[in-house]
């Protein structure tokens, strides 16, 4: 999986790797020295980017090597698993599967994620499907425990209704 860093328009890109390799990176950057001389590695060869690019692309790997960036989004990742988990042991018959790594997480349903989709963007909580059955939620870095606490019991309340006329806020 990649994902582009800093805007739309970045020239520059993140995959997703295991953590032994990440392990690896890491230290070879480190080993560059400072992030210009990461972004400066990383640059796209032939695709000449903007000030305004170089700039985001600088603030993004210096971000990315700092190992408490990591360890906040272990953190906020295992938070947000435990209350699906627990959601899940409250709705056996509808959450059949939580899983995944960090941020990134999947929700696996006993039947058609669309309409508890639907009634999750109505409610502001953006998410997407992995499948006919997976929600995929994959909320920033900054995310608050707090709005992944609301985005749980958003599930809840998205899973407890009907048809989404049937939804309210939860707030």
């Amino acid at each position: 999986m990649t994902a582009a860093l800093g805007s739309p328009f970045d020239v520059s890109g993140a995959a997703h790797v295991p953590n032994s390799a990440f392990r690896s990176a890491r230290g070879a950057l480190a080993d560059l020295g400072s992030p210009q001389q990461a972004v400066t590695l990383l640059r796209l060869e032939g695709i000449t980017a903007s000030a305004v690019h170089r700039a985001a692309a600088l603030a993004t790997v210096t971000l990315a090597m700092d190992p408490a960036l990591l360890d906040s989004v272990r953190t906020k990742g295992e938070h947000f698993q435990a209350g699906l988990r627990d959601l899940q042991s409250q709705l056996p018959e509808q959450v059949v599967d939580v899983r995944g790594q960090g941020l990134l997480v999947g929700v696996e349903l006993a039947a058609d994620a669309g309409p508890v989709l639907g009634r999750m963007r109505e409610q502001g909580v953006l998410c997407n499907l992995a499948g006919e059955r997976t929600l995929r939620f994959a909320p920033p870095y900054i995310v608050t425990l707090e709005e992944l606490d609301l985005g749980v019991l958003t599930l809840k309340r998205a899973l407890s209704a009907g048809a989404p006329s049937d939804f309210r806020p939860a707030i």
